[in-house]
């Protein structure tokens, strides 16, 4: 696939109209047009080369007119090349496109030996880069990324205290390693720990080891719901940002609503998840793009207090025109939004469908078995509502007996597939929580619940306050 396909593919049918097909002329025009009406992946290029055999356009020639198009495809979305360009990549998932802009950006501001002007760059990119979601498959990227803060220490006349921003960062490598196999709480409190430490060494140094360091410290500590510690970090960023408003300019948004949406996981009334959302839907316009961590635990929150219209709206705006036409490991995201707004609206049969097809897209060197075990729960919970008892029981064995062997041990995925079973095999008491009534019947603290739940009612068990 190349570039400009996968750039094309990507956009929603809002961007898609600010694109001008007639600013392109002769074959030019016919490769666009071609790609920019395609409903159906190709499966090669050779339509491609057989139009430019055709008009005996090279293949230099050809990389020279599919880049141009790219860069007036980029001027059309986002008209300043810049770090905004940047950003709307990497919320769009596009990393093989990230990865260039970045080199490219880069390139240009060493060749004019604007050494301020690169260290801004490189703090920048720093800043952003805490909000993309970067699959594992995407190493040249991550290994890109990981060099920036080498690259900014060595332009920046740094201090003992910048040090520390790289024994953060390999601190934060190891966290990301020990929640990607096993997530293992103890270890992960240890590391955390030294985290703590690090940031009491930087207090009062640059702002930016300040703000990364609590940044990664919030989130962790959101992961395990520890809110005390979690709203302390978050002050901690807010400090650095007031101290210096130009310098995080482009994250200051993104990191309000970053606390906002990991805050709202504590609120225990329909009226506080309420204040949450409308302040989320206001606060930014995502002229950006939304990025896909937000959409992540944004989309849940509308569908849990009942709002399915502003859902689907979602939907429309923020999620790109055709799944069918992106690459596998970008389709997989998307496609698990759309299973979780079928679970909401029980409609299980087009919940399987979305949910075989995200299992096939899940393969090869991008695989995250993270994303196996969430696409399994909920196909065992898809089959248990839309089958008999016994075959609902063995879809749930099975896919622990999967999990297990591949090293899944985590609360995270077997608790939630364990919680089925229980179900199925008629016990009386549940593992999970539920909180107050409202109008489509329970206001849920999180997915898993509202699964459970729809489980009992299937099978005509009570639904109680259990533990």
């Amino acid at each position: 696939m190349t570039m400009l396909e996968e750039f094309i593919f990507a956009l929603t049918p809002t961007e898609r109209a600010k694109i001008r097909p007639l600013q392109f002329r002769g074959v030019k025009a016919k490769i666009f047009l071609t790609i920019f009406n395609y409903r159906q992946r190709p499966k090669t290029s050779g339509w491609l080369d057989r139009l430019c055999k055709t008009h005996h356009v090279n293949q230099t020639r050809r990389n020279v007119m599919l880049h141009e198009m790219l860069v007036a495809c980029y001027n059309d979305i986002i008209p300043r090349h810049d770090l905004q360009l940047i950003q709307f990549l990497g919320n769009k998932q596009l990393f093989r496109h990230v990865l260039n802009e970045l080199r490219r950006q880069e390139r240009f501001l060493i060749r004019k030996h604007h050494r301020m002007a690169l260290e801004n760059y490189y703090r920048s990119v720093l800043l952003l880069r805490l909000f993309f979601v970067v699959p594992r498959g995407h190493k040249q990227l991550i290994h890109e990324l990981d060099g920036y803060v080498n690259k900014y220490l060595k332009v920046r006349q740094h201090t003992d205290h910048d040090m520390n921003m790289l024994k953060a960062e390999q601190i934060s490598r190891k966290i990301e390693h020990t929640i990607s196999r096993r997530l293992d709480a103890v270890k992960i409190l240890d590391y955390l720990d030294k985290l703590e430490l690090i940031l009491d060494q930087v207090k009062g140094a640059p702002l930016l080891a300040q703000f990364t360091i609590s940044f990664g410290l919030m989130r962790y500590y959101a992961m395990l719901r520890m809110e005390a510690k979690f709203t302390e970090h978050f002050e901690n960023g807010m400090k650095a940002i007031v101290a210096n408003p130009e310098m995080f300019v482009m994250v200051r948004d993104l990191y309000e609503i970053e606390y906002a949406l990991e805050s709202w996981r504590y609120k225990q009334t329909l009226e506080e998840v309420e204040a949450v959302k409308e302040f989320c839907h206001k606060k930014l316009k995502w002229e950006n793009g939304i990025p896909l961590s937000f959409l992540y635990r944004f989309f849940p929150m509308i569908l849990m207090v009942g709002d399915l219209t502003l859902a689907r709206s979602y939907l429309r705006q923020h999620t790109p025109y055709n799944l069918d036409l992106l690459r596998d490991d970008v389709s997989l995201y998307y496609r698990i939004l759309f299973i979780m707004i079928c679970v909401y609206t029980d409609d299980t049969m087009k919940g399987m469908q979305y949910t075989k097809k995200a299992l096939r897209l899940n393969k090869g060197r991008s695989k995250s078995i993270g994303l196996e075990s969430t696409l399994r729960s909920l196909d065992a919970y898809l089959v248990s509502m839309t089958s008999d008892l016994v075959t609902g029981h063995e879809s749930v064995i099975k896919q622990i007996r999967y999990l297990r062997k591949h090293g899944v041990s985590t609360a995270l995925f077997l608790d939630k597939l364990e919680g089925i079973q229980r179900i199925l095999l008629d016990q009386k008491t549940t593992p999970h929580k539920t909180t107050s009534k409202r109008a489509r019947g329970f206001f849920h603290k999180n997915f898993n619940d509202f699964m459970l739940e729809q489980l009992q009612k299937r099978y005509g068990m009570p639904i109680g306050n259990g533990n």
